[in-house]
């Protein structure tokens, strides 16, 4: 009973931490808190998780979601519909090849039509699909390369700081709202995507308490395998 009694204490003290972060990152929708804001949270597992949190605000946005579907149709707009006219994934991403995805999506955005554009504009694997996943679920699956396209700590940083296409979400033209913050803020400069490691779930899985150390200032990825790597790790639903 008593260390029940101390899981529940741990629990709502790590609950009421990032309750005061989310203080901290409401700075509105179309912003992220920068790293150093979350500085004050002194418990530096709760600290990852805040900042983690804040990196979803991107991962979960229509912009990215939209082409990280569950299934193999896309979705469009910020109200997430399912793609007009119907179209399909395809082998490669691209769509079937009685209509591809370049047949209407072109290197840029077509401002008169308001169709989104880019040279590479293609969905996610399926195994990268995290639409209707939980913050958890999706921390999970970016650092599991049979799930993230094959990348490494480094290559996911790279990748989402730095590729054209996810870049594409900061300027998706007419009609659309873009994501938070900048493609620098989300990547290498901010390293937010990496922010947060493993999750686990205590009390019955409810609340979840981080167990794993990330600072926004000093970011090793070193220590981001060594940790990742560990057996035992639980992640739990959000």
């Amino acid at each position: 009973m008593a260390l029940d009694g101390a899981k529940v204490a741990l629990a709502v003290a790590a609950l009421i931490t990032i309750m005061s972060a989310q203080a901290i990152s409401d700075e509105g929708s179309d912003n992220l808190a920068a790293p150093e804001s979350f500085a004050a949270i002194s418990d530096s597992a709760a600290r990852s998780a805040a900042l983690f949190m804040e990196a979803a605000k991107v991962l979960t946005h229509p912009r990215c979601v939209n082409c990280h579907p569950a299934g193999d149709r896309p979705r469009q707009g910020d109200i997430r519909r399912l793609h007009q006219p119907p179209v399909a994934r395809g082998e490669d991403g691209f769509g079937l090849p009685a209509m591809r995805c370049p047949i209407c999506h072109q290197a840029a955005n077509f401002e008169p039509a308001e169709v989104p554009g880019n040279p590479g504009w293609h969905l996610a694997p399926r195994e990268m699909s995290w639409e209707g996943k939980t913050v958890a679920q999706i921390c999970e699956q970016i650092k599991d390369p049979a799930r993230n396209g094959g990348r490494s700590l480094e290559d996911i940083v790279r990748h989402v700081g730095e590729d054209h296409l996810v870049g594409w979400a900061w300027a998706p033209g007419a009609g659309r709202q873009p994501a938070p913050g900048t493609q620098a803020q989300e990547g290498m400069q901010r390293v937010y995507p990496m922010s947060a490691l493993p999750w686990k779930a205590d009390i019955d899985g409810r609340i979840l308490i981080p167990v794993v150390l990330m600072t926004a200032s000093h970011f090793s990825v070193s220590v981001f395998r060594k940790f990742a790597s560990s057996p035992g790790e639980e992640l739990a639903t959000v």
